[in-house]
């Protein structure tokens, strides 16, 4: 609705421009700005996450330069690939290993004579691409045709289907059109876009850009970067839409080659299972359920999540998981929604969307699958100066161990941390600080205290139950 867009953007302009100012203030103290060379650009990147992660970065300098030497705070040579210039900013991609967690890490870039490192392990075309961890085929509309994994020898895609497929569907529910999906729509697809473009933007060493165009009659227009990494499994969709109809439901479907009955929805603070057979005497796959961050299919030794950063319907049928992206109901009637309607008709104009496929060996959980959904909604944070030595605020013993938020304490000046069990498993987990613990104790959500808790040099030990919820209350020893 025009209006609810409206009060978002106002919203959320407000929101992050506070948020600014406070991590500005915040890192002030933190990050010293580096040497005063002009032709050094030093960066400090910042894991907001509760483990040790390897990823990628995106940074910006300004320089005439053609090429680049990339070093870590320990001297390590980092690598790195030119993504682009325009008006004296080049952009560069940087992979980093093992960044800790809720702490720093330092890059230094400068100017050098050694030519870049040719791409090993790609073969591309528009239709044909190999990749460290992939050959991928496409078809003449821009659909995966074929993903084999060449790491766990097996092909992802169905036989004869096609997978990250924009599907369109006639959706005229018979009442409550603004918030019921028409159980039916399944048999009323349409075929409304028609692809336009399909190129390489970006060809290695480190990741690989396709980007395909779509549109349709009525003036909808998709546009989508397909991301391929070196040192990550993940496949990302960056996807921008325009869009113009009305009445329209717009899902993206992957037909996997997985056999299994139960798909894996991650909810608040844990996973719940729900079948995927379309007939079931007593429970038949639903056609629209809510998820967070990512939905999996899963063998015992192998598995594919979907992830999104900002779409929570799915479906699962079959092998076949599929993500709502969009609809275009019209407004709900001022008078009687129930059975008028308004003229108008939601969901139009710019959107931006991002979802990802995961492979993994073994199920959700021995893949990693909430960990891997965290880290693509909560990238390295990039922030120029140079960090001095700080270690990490927390350092968890247990994957499966989860930080949901870190937050000063409503009524004092104590840290609240509140973490989850995400498994669904009874775990022994420890909780070693960076700071040295005066004083813990377990909390309820509204912060009163519960029991204190014994802390040994800096560790708390813990125990979980299934998906168990903790809120613990800590004071910290400051430093002059």
């Amino acid at each position: 609705i025009a209006e609810a867009y409206d009060d978002v953007r106002r919203d959320f302009a407000a929101i992050r421009s506070t948020c600014i100012k406070v991590q500005q203030r915040v890192l002030s103290g933190l990050v010293k700005k580096g040497k005063r060379n002009p032709r050094e650009f030093h960066f400090a990147l910042f894991n907001p996450l509760g483990w040790k992660r390897s990823d990628y970065v995106v940074l910006e300098i300004k320089s005439r330069e053609k090429n680049f030497l990339v070093l870590d705070h320990h001297g390590k040579t980092v690598e790195h690939q030119v993504l682009g210039r325009k008006k004296r900013v080049v952009q560069l991609l940087c992979h980093l290993d093992n960044v800790p967690p809720f702490s720093f890490t330092n890059l230094v870039v400068s100017p050098t004579s050694a030519k870049p490192t040719p791409s090993e392990g790609w073969k591309l075309s528009s239709r044909v691409i190999e990749t460290p961890f992939y050959h991928i085929r496409l078809d003449s509309k821009g659909q995966f045709s074929s993903v084999y994994d060449k790491g766990l020898r097996r092909e992802l895609i169905a036989k004869g289907a096609r997978a990250n497929q924009f599907q369109t569907f006639r959706d005229q529910p018979k009442q409550w059109e603004a918030w019921d999906i028409d159980p039916d729509y399944a048999s009323k697809e349409l075929d409304l876009l028609r692809l336009k473009k399909l190129r390489v933007v970006e060809a290695g060493p480190l990741r690989v850009m396709l980007r395909l165009e779509h549109q349709s009659e009525n003036g909808t227009r998709i546009s989508q970067d397909i991301l391929l990494y070196h040192k990550s499994r993940r496949i990302d969709f960056v996807t921008d839409v325009r869009w113009r109809e009305s009445q329209t439901l717009l899902k993206v479907a992957f037909p996997l080659y997985v056999k299994t009955h139960t798909a894996t929805y991650e909810i608040q603070f844990g996973a719940l299972q729900r079948t995927t057979k379309p007939t079931e005497p007593r429970q038949k796959a639903k056609y629209e359920v809510p998820a967070q961050q990512w939905v999996d299919l899963s063998e015992s030794k192998f598995g594919v999540s979907l992830l999104n950063d900002c779409k929570y319907g799915y479906d699962a049928s079959g092998n076949t998981l599929r993500l709502t992206l969009l609809r275009s109901p019209h407004y709900p009637h001022p008078l009687d929604p129930l059975r008028l309607s308004d003229e108008r008709v939601t969901d139009q104009g710019d959107h931006r969307l991002s979802y990802a496929l995961y492979p993994h060996a073994g199920d959700w959980r021995a893949g990693e699958s909430l960990q891997r959904a965290r880290e693509f909604n909560h990238p390295l944070m990039v922030i120029p100066g140079q960090m001095e030595d700080v270690s990490p605020l927390v350092i968890l013993s247990s994957s499966n161990i989860v930080v949901d938020s870190i937050k000063k304490a409503e009524d004092s000046e104590d840290i609240i941390i509140r973490i989850h069990e995400g498994h669904g498993q009874p775990t022994k987990a420890t909780l070693e600080f960076g700071p040295k613990v005066d004083y813990a104790a377990e909390c309820d959500m509204l912060e009163n205290e519960l029991a204190p808790l014994k802390s040994v040099k800096s560790k708390l030990a813990l125990k979980f139950s299934p998906f168990e919820i903790k809120t613990l209350k800590l004071t910290f020893r400051t430093k002059r």
